[in-house]
C-alpha cells in the first residue's frame, strides 16, 4: 500500500478546509470566459504530483500553466475552482478534495481500507467512481453522508462486510425531477459530463445526460449478508448491481418499490426463497439477471419476465416457470386456487357422482335379477327337457 496515499489526503484537506468558503461554498453568478484556477488549488496539485511515486502520467501538470488546462482537471467556468479531479486509467495515487463534485480514479492501482472520513470529507459529491482498484475493508458508515450522492461505484474491488442500514441517506438517489419556473424539468446535475459505468451487463459511458442517471453498482466484492430493505427507498435508481458477491437470505418482498429501475444483477450470489411478486410492478425493468442463486418456486406470471431470456434465471435448481424449460408442478397438475370456486366444483362433482351412481346400481341390480332369472329358466327348462328325454329312453328301454 502507497502510504503517501493517506498522507497527502490529510495535507489537501487542512489545506483546502481553512478555504471552505472561498473553495466552493459561495458562488459568484457571473461568467468569466477569462477564469484561471485558484492559486491554492494549483499549489495543492502540484504538491499532490510531488508525493506520486511515479508523477510521469501527470505529465502536463507544471508550474508554468493554468491548473484549469492540466489533464483530468476541469474548474468551474464560473469561479475558478477545481470541480473535478479524473484519474481514469492513470497509474497513480489520488486525493479527496472537499470542494469536489466528481472523483473518478478507476483502474488505477489504489491499495487499502476505504478512508473512513470519505463521507464526511466530500459532502458536494455527486459522482463516485473508485471502480477496479484494490480498496478492502468494511463500506465505512460516513459513506452514507453523501447525500448527493448520483453514481456510486465500488465494484471490482476486495471490499467485505455488509451493506449498511444508512444507505436510504442517500437521499439524491430518491428525489424526482423538479419543474423549474419555465416549465422544464430539471434534475440535479454533476459537473462532469461522462463517466463510465456497467449499464445492463455491458460497459457504457453517459455523456451529457449523466444528471439523468442515479446508479449503484457494488459488483464483484466480498460483501455478505442480506440484501438491505433500506435500499428500496431508494426509489430514483435505474441501476442497481449487486453480483458476484456472497449475499444472504431472501429478495425484499418491496423490490417492486423501485419503480423507476430499468436494470437490476442480483447474479452469483446466495440468494434463496421466491422471487417476490412486486417485481412484476417494476414497468421499466428491461434487463434482469438473478442467475447462480438458491432461489425456488415459480417465476412470477402475467409480466414481463416472460420475455426475458431463459439465462437471467438460470443456475437455480429449484426455480420453475417460463422463460425456463422445466415446469412447475402446478402446471403439470393444475389445481385450484378460489375457494368458492372450488367449492362449487366440488358440490357439482358430487351431485353428478351420485347421480351416476343411483343410476348405476338401479340397472346392475335390475339386470342381475332380468339375468339370473333368465339363466335359472332356461336350466329350468333344459332341465325339464333332459328328464323327459331320459324318462322317454328308459321307457323304451323296458319293452
Amino acid at each position: 500500500m502507497r502510504s503517501c496515499y493517506l498522507q497527502f489526503l490529510l495535507l489537501l484537506l487542512e489545506l483546502l478546509s481553512c478555504n471552505a468558503t472561498k473553495l466552493g461554498f459561495s458562488f459568484d453568478l457571473r461568467i468569466n470566459s477569462e477564469v484561471k484556477c485558484i492559486e491554492e488549488e494549483r499549489q495543492a496539485l502540484l504538491q499532490f504530483k510531488q508525493h506520486l511515486v511515479d508523477p510521469s502520467p501527470l505529465s502536463s501538470w507544471n508550474s508554468g500553466e493554468d491548473c484549469c488546462k492540466w489533464e483530468g482537471i476541469k474548474c468551474s467556468n464560473k469561479t475558478g475552482h477545481v470541480v473535478t479531479l479524473d484519474l481514469q486509467g492513470k497509474q497513480v495515487e489520488g486525493c479527496l478534495v472537499d470542494s469536489l463534485q466528481f472523483f473518478e480514479i478507476s483502474s488505477n492501482r489504489f491499495t487499502g481500507p476505504l478512508p473512513e472520513s470519505i463521507g464526511d470529507s466530500l459532502p458536494r459529491l455527486t459522482i463516485l467512481s473508485l471502480r477496479s482498484n484494490g480498496f478492502y475493508g468494511s463500506l465505512p458508515l460516513n459513506l452514507c453522508h453523501l447525500s448527493n450522492i448520483q453514481l456510486l461505484d465500488l465494484s471490482l474491488n476486495k471490499i467485505g462486510g455488509t451493506i449498511p442500514q444508512c444507505i436510504k441517506n442517500l437521499t439524491s438517489m430518491s428525489q424526482k425531477w423538479r419543474a423549474s419556473h419555465n416549465g422544464i424539468y430539471s434534475v440535479q446535475r454533476a459537473y462532469a459530463d461522462h463517466a463510465p459505468f456497467v449499464w445492463k451487463g455491458r460497459m457504457a459511458m453517459f455523456e451529457n445526460s449523466l444528471g439523468l442517471v442515479k446508479i449503484i453498482d457494488l459488483s464483484s466484492n466480498k460483501l455478505h449478508g442480506e440484501v438491505p430493505e433500506e435500499l428500496t427507498s431508494l426509489t430514483e435508481l435505474i441501476s442497481l448491481n449487486l453480483s458476484r458477491n456472497n449475499f444472504t437470505g431472501s429478495i425484499t418482498l418491496k423490490i417492486g418499490l423501485l419503480q423507476n429501475l430499468q436494470s437490476l444483477d442480483l447474479s452469483r450470489n446466495q440468494l434463496r426463497g421466491e422471487i417476490p411478486t412486486s417485481i412484476s410492478d417494476i414497468s421499466f425493468l428491461s434487463y434482469l439477471d438473478l442467475s447462480n442463486n438458491n432461489l425456488s418456486g415459480k417465476i412470477p406470471t402475467g409480466t414481463q419476465l416472460q420475455s426475458l431470456n431463459a439465462s437471467a434465471f438460470m443456475g437455480n435448481p429449484e426455480l420453475c416457470g417460463s422463460p425456463l424449460p422445466n415446469k412447475c408442478p402446478e402446471d403439470l397438475y393444475p389445481i385450484c386456487n378460489d375457494t368458492r370456486t372450488c367449492k362449487n366444483v366440488d358440490n357439482q362433482e358430487n351431485v353428478d357422482d351420485g347421480l351416476i351412481t343411483q343410476g348405476f346400481y338401479v340397472a346392475m341390480a335390475l339386470g342381475f335379477v332380468v339375468g339370473f332369472w333368465g339363466v335359472c329358466c332356461s336350466l329350468l327348462l333344459n332341465l325339464r327337457y333332459i328328464t323327459m328325454r331320459l324318462i322317454s329312453n328308459a321307457r323304451m328301454m323296458l319293452r
